[in-house]
């Protein structure tokens, strides 16, 4: 903290402010999340045909649908951590942000397991993506609290 100087140290942020811009950051995710998905052009109108070729979107969909998922869960914690929070400091901010640097990979983990569901480097990235955010919201959990 020394590199922001002794001005920051004591100063208390807004509870308010933080879960707004947090809340919209991860609004912002979301929407993403969808416009990632490519609607297929058909072309057939035959219902069997339309529904063959939404088919072949199904591990982009799968993706989509465990990353709503999963940023449904961090907001659900973000929101818990911070509503547990006594005051909120630089300290907590800068976790913050940092918590949310991480959510905004979901689009681009989402994709790339859409696109690439039977790579191994894929899905390892993947896991690696949602189990360091588990992480970090575990070790956030006493640094908000304090």
């Amino acid at each position: 903290m020394a590199i922001l100087g002794n001005q920051f140290k004591d100063f208390e942020y807004n509870k308010n402010r933080i879960e707004a811009y947090s809340d919209a950051v991860i609004a912002i995710v979301i929407t993403l999340l969808i416009l990632e998905l490519k609607a297929p052009h058909f072309k057939s109108d035959q219902f069997i045909d339309c529904l063959h070729e939404l088919s072949d979107l199904h591990s982009e969909l799968f993706g989509w649908l465990i990353s709503f998922l999963l940023v449904g869960v961090y907001w659900l914690q973000h929101h818990n951590v911070l509503h547990m929070a006594k005051k909120i400091d630089l300290k907590v901010v800068i976790i913050n942000q940092i918590s949310l640097m991480g959510i905004c990979l979901t689009p681009f983990t989402s994709s790339l397991v859409g696109k690439n569901y039977t790579s191994a480097f894929s899905l390892t990235l993947f896991f690696i993506y949602i189990f360091s955010g588990e992480f970090n919201a575990v070790l956030a959990l006493p640094i908000h609290c304090s």
